[in-house]
């Protein structure tokens, strides 16, 4: 190969590594690897990436949409909540199916698909499109708010057919104005 060319693929190489390294939000492989620990079950190392006073909108018509303004509100009354209707011998996994965005821009989009069965056999086939918002702090960015988009009436399906009263009310006001 021509030595001009190496150089070039050289200064290439450099400026791709450096523009990572200069990200003002996280990168997507970055992304990857928080959402990998969700997917993975490690829900204490994903909410570590996740403020304390986030902001999650979960959009829809069914019993757990509304707005959260923290986390710890927000894992008990949807996650921890839907957990306790879940078949515990085919509990609910997720997976990561595509990323979008990262780096240089303070929203990403996570689509997710969510498979598993209720406690009466419901099968729960749900996919997810969780935008967030990322705080600029570059590689240590933390989620501050995240709108989930799902299926609502799979959600309400699950709810209803599996007994369990309603979580506490959680709605306030929604920040979007």
């Amino acid at each position: 190969m021509h030595s001009s060319m190496m150089k070039t693929l050289g200064v290439a190489l450099l400026v791709g590594t450096a523009s990572v390294a200069a990200c003002k939000y996280p990168s997507k492989q970055e992304i990857s690897a928080t959402f990998a620990k969700l997917t993975g079950g490690d829900y204490a190392g994903f909410f570590a990436d996740v403020e304390d006073n986030v902001t999650w909108i979960v959009e829809g018509t069914h019993p757990l949409a509304g707005v959260y303004t923290d986390k710890k509100t927000f894992t008990k009354d949807t996650l921890e909540y839907l957990a306790n209707l879940e078949d515990p011998k085919r509990p609910i996994t997720l997976s990561v199916v595509n990323i979008i965005g990262g780096c240089n821009e303070p929203w990403s989009a996570q689509e997710l698909n969510a498979h598993g069965f209720a406690k009466n056999g419901l099968e729960f086939d749900n996919n997810y499109s969780w935008n967030t918002r990322w705080s600029p702090e570059g590689s240590k960015s933390k989620i501050e708010m995240t709108r989930a988009y799902l299926d609502s009436e799979l959600v309400k399906q699950y709810v209803d057919q599996n007994v369990k009263p309603k979580p506490p009310n959680h709605k306030s006001s929604d920040p979007r104005g």
